[in-house]
């Protein structure tokens, strides 16, 4: 009895994470992507992110739009998001890893002014950096898809943070 009551445990907790982690999205994909947003994190002070299926799941439901459409490069629109931030990453001709696709966003702090805690002339330039290192924002969870040699990266953040702000906004 113990021991199907084991068996019957480790099932759900199989399916709990099937529709989550299903042939697109793998946990491998993920290896690195919370560690690597919280390492930027620390860089500026701001507190850990924890990671959230909800997001991620969200975000996987978008990278799979995106998919149907020859891998589009898109932002969700704003009601499907529910009120959450969102990074997004194109790639081709090669396979990234989720710490790539972070760091590539958060190249984009040689724009970001740490006097001011604004992006020097427009949130375009370091947008996806600000949303990293966001201070409010708590929680984050991603997805990954495929199209032939074309990956496209969906990263979901709640709160939301850089987004609806003027230049006197600050990141952290």
């Amino acid at each position: 009895m113990k021991k199907c009551s084991k068996i019957i445990g480790l099932i759900i907790l199989l399916f709990t994470f099937i529709p989550l982690f299903g042939q697109n999205n793998s946990i491998g994909d993920m290896e690195g992507m919370l560690e690597r947003h919280n390492f930027y994190r620390a860089e500026v002070g701001t507190p850990p992110l924890q990671w959230s299926n909800k997001l991620a799941k969200n975000a996987l439901k978008w990278a799979n739009i995106l998919k149907k459409k020859n891998c589009l490069l898109k932002h969700s629109p704003r009601n499907m998001r529910k009120g959450y931030g969102e990074n997004i990453a194109w790639n081709s001709g090669y396979s990234e890893s989720a710490i790539g696709v972070v760091d590539r966003w958060c190249s984009e702090k040689e724009y970001f002014n740490f006097s001011t805690r604004t992006c020097n002339g427009s949130w375009d330039l370091c947008g996806h950096y600000t949303q990293v290192i966001w201070k409010t924002t708590t929680k984050v969870g991603c997805a990954v898809v495929k199209c032939g040699d074309e990956e496209i990266w969906v990263c979901q953040y709640s709160p939301s943070g850089n987004v609806n702000v003027s230049n006197k906004a600050s990141a952290y």
